[in-house]
């Protein structure tokens, strides 16, 4: 059975500085300052339709996959390739914030462990 609609293959790759811009479309269209992030995206026929990101201090923040590619190997792809971007830049050890059980245990499936860590904030 042949279909005349466009294969659907995800490209996943780190986002140069000079395509930054390309973020502002984007879920909130937050894009970071090149020289203190790494961006890692997944563009299906030349959209972003998933991106996470490594900001300065280096943890690992703003990772979204649009709805229609939930549930798969999506996001996971996303950060194993930003893992492969991170060892190129030389760090050896990333971190993530978790303020839910689904986004712990997901973090915990990659392989992340959990830091004996307090966080503090002010409201000024």
């Amino acid at each position: 059975m042949e279909t005349n609609r466009p294969q659907r293959v995800l490209d996943i790759r780190r986002l140069e500085p000079s395509e930054y811009d390309e973020l502002a479309k984007v879920e909130e269209g937050y894009k970071p300052d090149p020289d203190h992030s790494l961006v890692v995206v997944a563009k299906e026929l030349g959209e972003i339709v998933a991106r996470t990101m490594l900001i300065r201090p280096w943890h690992i923040e703003g990772t979204w996959v649009h709805e229609r590619l939930r549930g798969g190997t999506t996001g996971y792809r996303l950060l194993r390739q930003l893992e492969c971007e991170a060892k190129k830049a030389g760090l050896a050890r990333l971190f993530s914030y978790a303020a839910e059980a689904s986004i712990e245990n997901y973090l915990e499936r990659l392989g992340f462990q959990k830091s004996p860590l307090t966080v503090w904030t002010k409201d000024i």
